[in-house]
Protein backbone atom coordinates (compact mmCIF):
# COMPACT_ATOMS: atom_id res chain seq x y z
CA UNK A 1 0.00 0.00 0.00
CA UNK A 2 1.90 3.42 -1.24
CA UNK A 3 1.39 6.68 1.12
CA UNK A 4 -0.72 9.09 0.27
CA UNK A 5 1.19 11.57 1.84
CA UNK A 6 4.55 12.44 1.07
CA UNK A 7 7.63 15.06 2.74
CA UNK A 8 10.51 16.53 0.73
CA UNK A 9 13.23 18.52 2.57
CA UNK A 10 14.64 20.48 -0.70
CA UNK A 11 15.58 24.24 0.54
CA UNK A 12 15.26 26.49 -2.51
CA UNK A 13 16.59 29.90 -2.70
CA UNK A 14 14.23 32.61 -3.47
CA UNK A 15 15.92 33.63 -6.53
CA UNK A 16 15.16 29.99 -7.93
CA UNK A 17 11.55 30.49 -7.66
CA UNK A 18 11.27 29.27 -11.21
CA UNK A 19 12.84 25.98 -10.72
CA UNK A 20 10.80 25.39 -7.75
CA UNK A 21 7.87 26.12 -10.00
CA UNK A 22 8.48 23.44 -12.57
CA UNK A 23 9.57 21.08 -10.10
CA UNK A 24 6.15 20.95 -8.41
CA UNK A 25 4.74 20.89 -11.93
CA UNK A 26 6.57 18.12 -12.48
CA UNK A 27 5.73 16.25 -9.38
CA UNK A 28 2.03 17.39 -10.12
CA UNK A 29 2.64 15.33 -13.41
CA UNK A 30 3.59 12.12 -11.18
CA UNK A 31 0.48 12.59 -9.07
CA UNK A 32 1.94 14.61 -6.28
CA UNK A 33 0.40 17.60 -5.44
CA UNK A 34 1.52 20.44 -3.45
CA UNK A 35 -0.47 21.09 -0.10
CA UNK A 36 2.59 22.93 1.94
CA UNK A 37 6.21 24.17 2.15
CA UNK A 38 7.65 25.77 5.25
CA UNK A 39 10.81 26.40 5.26
CA UNK A 40 12.20 24.17 2.48
CA UNK A 41 9.88 21.41 3.71
CA UNK A 42 7.33 20.05 1.32
CA UNK A 43 4.10 18.32 1.78
CA UNK A 44 2.42 16.65 -1.05
CA UNK A 45 -0.59 14.78 -1.28
CA UNK A 46 -1.21 11.63 -3.58
CA UNK A 47 -3.72 12.10 -6.50
CA UNK A 48 -4.15 11.89 -9.66
CA UNK A 49 -1.61 12.97 -11.91
CA UNK A 50 -2.54 16.81 -13.51
CA UNK A 51 -0.43 19.34 -15.22
CA UNK A 52 -0.55 22.55 -13.40
CA UNK A 53 1.49 25.57 -13.54
CA UNK A 54 2.90 26.71 -10.03
CA UNK A 55 3.51 30.51 -9.31
CA UNK A 56 5.06 32.09 -6.31
CA UNK A 57 4.26 35.39 -5.60
CA UNK A 58 6.23 37.65 -2.56
CA UNK A 59 3.29 39.59 -0.61
CA UNK A 60 5.41 39.90 2.86
CA UNK A 61 5.97 44.11 3.57
CA UNK A 62 2.97 45.01 1.45
CA UNK A 63 0.02 46.11 3.18
CA UNK A 64 -2.42 44.63 1.72
CA UNK A 65 -6.35 43.20 2.62
CA UNK A 66 -5.65 39.49 2.31
CA UNK A 67 -8.79 38.35 1.69
CA UNK A 68 -9.24 40.68 -1.51
CA UNK A 69 -5.58 39.72 -2.46
CA UNK A 70 -6.55 35.81 -2.65
CA UNK A 71 -9.64 36.88 -4.14
CA UNK A 72 -8.35 38.48 -7.26
CA UNK A 73 -6.14 35.35 -8.08
CA UNK A 74 -9.25 33.51 -7.52
CA UNK A 75 -11.00 35.30 -10.12
CA UNK A 76 -8.50 34.83 -12.95
CA UNK A 77 -8.47 31.29 -12.24
CA UNK A 78 -5.44 30.64 -9.85
CA UNK A 79 -5.92 28.11 -7.08
CA UNK A 80 -4.15 29.61 -3.40
CA UNK A 81 -2.03 26.27 -2.18
CA UNK A 82 -0.16 27.94 0.86
CA UNK A 83 1.47 30.88 2.31
CA UNK A 84 5.26 30.85 3.89
CA UNK A 85 7.06 33.87 5.44
CA UNK A 86 5.10 36.45 3.16
CA UNK A 87 5.64 34.04 -0.05
CA UNK A 88 2.59 32.56 -2.03
CA UNK A 89 1.75 29.60 -3.75
CA UNK A 90 -0.61 29.60 -6.50
CA UNK A 91 -1.60 27.15 -9.11
CA UNK A 92 -3.59 26.97 -12.00
CA UNK A 93 -4.29 23.65 -14.61
CA UNK A 94 -2.06 24.40 -17.89
CA UNK A 95 -4.63 23.48 -20.67
CA UNK A 96 -7.37 25.91 -18.92
CA UNK A 97 -5.34 29.02 -17.48
CA UNK A 98 -6.29 32.19 -18.36
CA UNK A 99 -3.95 34.30 -17.02
CA UNK A 100 -0.51 32.07 -17.17
CA UNK A 101 1.62 34.97 -16.23
CA UNK A 102 1.13 35.50 -12.53
CA UNK A 103 2.73 38.52 -12.60
CA UNK A 104 0.13 39.99 -14.83
CA UNK A 105 -2.32 39.92 -12.19
CA UNK A 106 0.63 41.19 -9.13
CA UNK A 107 0.69 44.43 -11.72
CA UNK A 108 -3.07 44.99 -10.80
CA UNK A 109 -2.26 43.76 -7.09
CA UNK A 110 0.38 46.75 -6.86
CA UNK A 111 -2.22 49.12 -8.22
CA UNK A 112 -5.01 48.41 -5.63
CA UNK A 113 -2.32 48.90 -2.90
CA UNK A 114 -1.41 51.96 -4.52
CA UNK A 115 -4.78 53.21 -4.38
CA UNK A 116 -4.77 52.21 -1.05
CA UNK A 117 -1.83 54.00 0.25
CA UNK A 118 -2.74 57.18 -1.63
CA UNK A 119 -5.76 57.17 0.32
CA UNK A 120 -4.34 56.69 3.40
CA UNK A 121 -1.66 59.56 2.41
CA UNK A 122 -4.15 62.13 1.42
CA UNK A 123 -5.87 61.86 5.23
CA UNK A 124 -2.52 62.77 6.50
CA UNK A 125 -1.46 65.36 3.73
CA UNK A 126 1.50 63.42 2.45
CA UNK A 127 2.03 62.67 -1.45
CA UNK A 128 2.94 59.16 -3.00
CA UNK A 129 4.03 58.71 -6.48
CA UNK A 130 4.57 54.88 -7.78
CA UNK A 131 6.31 53.89 -10.98
CA UNK A 132 4.30 51.61 -13.04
Amino acid sequence: MSSKIKRVLKPTPAWEEEKEEKWLREMSKEGWHLKKCTLGLYTFERAEPADYIYKYDYTGCMNIDKEEYLSIFRDAGWEHVTENAGWHCFRAKADNCRYPDLYTICAYVFYLCYIQDKKDYRETGRTIEAVF
